[in-house]
């Protein structure tokens, strides 16, 4: 195998595990055009449960309506799959726990939670990588701001 052809299959292996556990979450039911998107990646507890790690201003208002979720070459997002929300009380962080048919559906994108060490740990040596899209920055772009560049 020639250097060209090893990095494009390097490219598509290292695409692959990073899209693989970043999902997107939108509020309401299906068909219904969502007020927002926000990005997360998928984690898996120890008894299987998935949890989506995202940002806390994503969820604020995921309380009140149904949550979808959709993944990296998904043809259907996954209908109504929140079963729970937690945010950090000081942190722009939240924990979007799935309900059982989510976290079954889903099981293998999950990273297992158990592969993440603490911060403290000085064995740590392999990198982490929490993948999002900010979506705040498409709605800046989208908005007319005289003056200033894009």
């Amino acid at each position: 195998m020639g250097d060209r052809e090893l990095q494009k299959t390097a490219k598509a292996a290292i695409d692959e595990f990073v899209a693989g556990s970043l999902v997107f979450l939108l509020p309401g039911r299906k068909n219904a055009m969502p007020s927002w998107v926000a990005s997360g990646t998928l984690f898996s507890t120890r008894k299987g449960r998935a949890v989506v790690l995202t940002a806390k201003h994503n969820v604020d208002d995921a309380a009140r309506e149904p949550i979808r979720l959709g993944y990296y070459k998904c043809e259907n997002a996954v209908e109504n799959v929140a079963a729970g929300i937690v945010g950090h009380l000081e942190l722009d962080v939240a924990a979007v726990a799935l309900n059982r048919d989510a976290s079954e559906a889903l099981s293998g994108r999950a990273l297992d939670a158990a592969t993440v060490v603490a911060l403290d740990d000085e064995a740590a040596t392999d990198p982490l990588v929490l993948a999002g899209f900010p979506s705040v920055l498409t709605q800046m772009a989208e908005q007319e701001r005289p003056g200033q560049v894009p």
